[in-house]
């Protein structure tokens, strides 16, 4: 027991360090704070956009679960038409 309480210790100070260590990277950064900002800005702009220009075509053409899960399922795994060029 006392071998498996060291371990967890152990594992734990280790995870701290990470911890801590990504903390004052992030406390010391300047050009970095900006660039972070400016990433979830343009994520949350491409995910509106996303939003509002392609809507839910599976919650508006099917009614229930089963009916979206099976067109999915259908979709993934149904064979590909594959066309023969040449003399093939």
């Amino acid at each position: 027991m006392a071998q498996v309480a060291g371990c967890l210790s152990a594992g734990r100070r280790w995870l701290t360090g990470i911890g801590h260590f990504y903390l004052d990277g992030f406390r010391s950064m300047r050009t970095g704070k900006t660039l972070w900002k400016i990433i979830v800005v343009k994520l949350i702009f491409f995910l509106l956009i996303l939003k509002l220009f392609f809507p839910d075509i599976l919650q508006t053409h099917f009614q229930t679960d089963r009916q979206r899960a099976a067109h999915v399922l259908d979709n993934l795994t149904g064979s590909v038409s594959v066309c023969s060029q040449g003399g093939e």
